[in-house]
């Protein structure tokens, strides 16, 4: 059982194609779906990181915890707070299933 700070909502890409009757492509898009009850939490934060013209940045490496095997688990997902405020579009770097306790460890 997780103690749900926010949700995630993973994307689902939309294959494009050739349009039948213009002949034009169809450009693939990204589909988000249902909010996913998720407890979220930072691995590192660094607040004194420098981009490449020196300007500072916050560089975080966060993790997202959901129930099950994390199947639904895409290369994309949105992360909110508990008020649905948008907090980042991320890409997924890892996916642990932990077996113990049927939950879904992603770093993001």
């Amino acid at each position: 059982m997780i103690i749900a700070n926010g949700t995630i909502r993973f994307a689902a890409i939309t294959p494009g194609g050739i349009d039948a009757a213009t002949g034009h492509a169809i450009a693939a898009a990204a589909v988000w779906g249902n909010h996913v009850p998720c407890q979220w939490g930072y691995d590192r934060r660094d607040l004194t990181a420098r981009d490449a013209q020196g300007n500072p940045v916050t560089s975080t490496r966060r993790w997202v915890l959901i129930e099950g095997d994390g199947e639904e688990a895409a290369e994309r997902l949105r992360l909110y707070n508990t008020a649905g405020e948008l907090l980042g579009e991320y890409s997924v770097v890892a996916i642990e299933h932990l077996a113990a306790v049927n939950q879904s460890r992603i770093t993001i």
